[in-house]
């Protein structure tokens, strides 16, 4: 033997060993646990206190503020407010208090011991007044803080919040009061206005605009033909799903298969009693938003052209394109238990045939029927749970003949030379659904 055969076979035996000797790793997938209820209402209370903290520390800075600053004491019995805030504040802490030309009225107050700010707040809560501290000047300025007061730029700040849902949702849910003071553009919340309603405002933006929670929907499209009138009286809500461990192949289990699904089907309905065909279509996986719409769509399109002028010698056309196929329209809601709520919208749509259309002195055109089924239903679902929606049928009759030609034509005999099948058949889309919650 060559010296290079022998080198040849050396090198095929030792990659048929090390090829042996491999040892796949098993690929790992990264799936989304579903939530608990318990981990659902502790994501709830865990923000819920996240917001409540952060106006508790604001309230905390401005209690400490207050240790710092000036006391005020003292009786005022129907006191001017103007000349209460220059002559006896500016008195009593040595700070200029500037109010502008929207500030009147008269106070009844006792005073001991209190915070100048605090004190402030007391005095001017009930004209409606604001105020606000320069600090690079040590002064205050007080007054009515509307836009359409002078001292609105004065008296205000402006502030910018980045919002986890569309802003104008949030704005929807806030106090109309607030709503003077707030502005809204996509995902972004401006406020402006005095630094006391920007800190309410920023808590409940906060306590409003929670983290939604996501729902995985883990879809099955099935296509059950069935032999006509044999699928009557069945109620697919009706059947244990779990106990045929359907549910684990559209979540994703370990054996997660379209053959395995159809089989279990199959047997199911052939165990009682029901001749059908099963093919499932599509397995569609899609993550939505709580209380946001989502939609699968598995069609095609066909063009058309369409006759819109012309005359003798040469004609114009138009293109027109038409949808077939399934849609799906989903809503989730999702409840502080961990239920979810569905709203379902499928829609099956198919070109049934052509009608021909003939306009005058033109040439004939041929456009096409379609046929649409959709309903629209609303469902409660445990959160991890597979529920079924049926009832979108479609009904086929199909003749087909076969014999010998113009033999099977002649009057009364002609049965002998020819044979005529007829087929009636009824196609139900099923769409099996199991959402989950994720995040």
């Amino acid at each position: 033997m060559k010296t290079s055969v022998k080198l040849f076979f050396a090198i095929f035996i030792s990659t048929l060993i090390i090829s042996c000797a491999t040892v796949r790793q098993p690929i790992a997938v990264n799936k989304k646990p579903t939530l608990t209820p318990a981990e659902i209402k502790s994501l709830e209370q865990s923000e819920d206190s996240i917001a409540e903290a952060k106006y508790q520390s604001i309230l905390s800075e401005q209690e400490n503020n207050n240790v710092r600053q000036p006391l005020i004491t003292g009786n005022y019995v129907e006191a001017d407010i103007r000349s209460l805030l220059t002559l006896d504040f500016f008195s009593a802490t040595g700070i200029n208090i500037i109010p502008d030309n929207t500030v009147e009225g008269s106070i009844t107050v006792s005073l001991k011991d209190t915070p100048l700010e605090k004190a402030l707040e007391m005095i001017l809560y009930p004209g409606g007044y604001k105020y606000r501290y320069v600090a690079d000047g040590n002064y205050y300025i007080v007054g009515k803080a509307l836009p359409e007061n002078d001292s609105f730029g004065t008296l205000t700040a402006t502030k910018t919040i980045k919002t986890n849902r569309g802003a104008e949702k949030i704005l929807s849910q806030l106090s109309p009061y607030y709503q003077t003071f707030v502005r809204a553009d996509g995902q972004t919340i401006t406020i402006t206005a005095t630094p006391d309603i920007i800190n309410r405002l920023e808590r409940d933006i906060s306590l409003i605009d929670k983290s939604k929670r996501l729902v995985e929907i883990s879809a099955q499209f099935v296509m059950v033909e069935w032999e006509k009138g044999t699928n009557l009286g069945v109620q697919w809500s009706d059947i244990n799903l779990s106990a045929l461990g359907i549910g684990d192949f559209i979540k994703g289990g370990a054996n997660a298969m379209s053959l395995n699904l159809t089989s279990s089907l199959t047997s199911f309905l052939s165990s009682n009693g029901y001749d059908t065909k099963i093919k499932t279509i599509a397995e569609p996986k899609i993550v939505v938003e709580d209380g946001e719409k989502a939609e699968i769509n598995i069609t095609e399109e066909h063009l058309f052209l369409i006759l819109s002028g012309g005359g003798a010698a040469y004609n114009y056309f138009t293109t027109k394109d038409v949808s077939v196929g399934t849609k799906l329209r989903v809503q989730p809601f999702v409840s502080r238990d961990g239920q979810i709520r569905l709203v379902v919208k499928p829609e099956v749509a198919d070109i049934v045939g052509e009608r021909e259309f003939k306009s005058n002195g033109g040439p004939t055109q041929k456009l096409p029927i379609i046929a649409r089924r959709s309903t629209e239903t609303t469902l409660k679902v445990q959160n991890g749970e597979t529920v079924a929606i049926g009832g979108l049928i479609t009904k086929n009759e199909k003749t087909k003949k076969s014999g010998i030609p113009f033999f099977r034509k002649i009057p009364l005999i002609g049965f002998v030379f020819g044979s005529k099948d007829e087929s009636k058949k009824e196609t139900e889309l099923v769409i099996f659904l199991s959402p989950k919650i994720v995040g």
